[in-house]
């Protein structure tokens, strides 16, 4: 299975400290406060025991200035839980909704109990999209559904978590994908058009995607689009069975993401 992530956004309860940000403030907005004009006698000027020195008009201009820059951090963060349709010639990624369980809990149905994935059983499907969706309401995640060009058909789902918008960095994961679309480049092909979006229009720094030691076919896709890995992180997660998994983790920084986009697009362009 062409998996890029087995992480605890598989499961019914959510990964320590994931989709968390600590806050953060961006420059973006802020300029110096306007001083008085000259010729003003004493304007600017500020002696001992004077306070409030340089008038109401500097104190309100620094309060414009700070509610600009609170303005411009708010709309910034929230670009990165927008649910955009991205269409490519293979498949299209669009808004995960209550609609796509019927054709999703099919597509699973194969592949929902591989021991080291934590995918949804196609019983539990609508209550997996129904999870997802509250996540990205309360600002965690942003999940798609996976479309398949050739036929319209729903067969997996993607999302981006662990978002940190101050950090301008994010993962790509908690990823399935139908067995009748692995191999055909499509995975391929959704990892491009999440990676432009992260690098070409949110401008993140990074971006990680995990997987479970022993998902080796996940290891391998993951490796194939160009991203390195970082390391493997030992005991990480308690698995549902009792046994401790650990996570391989990978990513793709941005000065490296012209030569990975590169080598994606040279791969799709030769697919039939």
């Amino acid at each position: 299975m062409a998996r890029d992530d087995e992480g605890a956004a598989e499961s019914g309860a959510d990964a320590p400290g994931e989709g968390r940000s600590s806050a953060g403030q961006s420059s973006a907005g802020q300029s110096s406060a306007g001083g008085p004009s000259a010729g003003d006698p004493g304007a600017g000027q500020s002696s001992a025991g004077e306070p409030g020195a340089g008038g109401p008009s500097a104190a309100s201009g620094a309060s414009t200035d700070a509610a600009a820059t609170v303005t411009a951090h708010a709309e910034g963060r929230g670009r990165f839980f927008e649910v955009p349709r991205l269409a490519g010639r293979i498949a299209v990624l669009e808004p995960l909704h209550p609609s796509h369980a019927e054709e999703l809990a099919e597509e699973v149905a194969p592949i929902h109990d591989v021991w080291f994935t934590r995918l949804p059983s196609p019983a539990g499907m609508a209550a997996e999209i129904d999870r997802r969706l509250e996540r990205h309401a309360s600002g965690l995640v942003v999940p798609w559904a996976i479309r398949r060009v050739s036929d319209g058909r729903a067969i997996g789902m993607t999302t981006y978590l662990n978002i940190r918008p101050e950090d301008r960095r994010l993962e790509i994961g908690s990823t399935w994908i139908a067995p009748s679309a692995q191999g055909t480049g499509l995975n391929k092909e959704i990892k491009l058009l999440q990676l432009e979006r992260a690098f070409d229009q949110l401008d993140c720094i990074a971006v990680e995607l995990r997987t479970h030691w022993h998902n080796r076919r996940s290891r391998a896709a993951i490796a194939a689009l160009g991203a390195k890995q970082d390391g493997i992180l030992r005991h990480h997660d308690l698995w549902r069975d009792g046994t401790v998994r650990d996570v391989v983790v990978f990513s793709i920084i941005a000065p490296e993401w012209p030569t990975v986009r590169l080598g994606l697009t040279e791969h799709l362009k030769h697919l039939p």
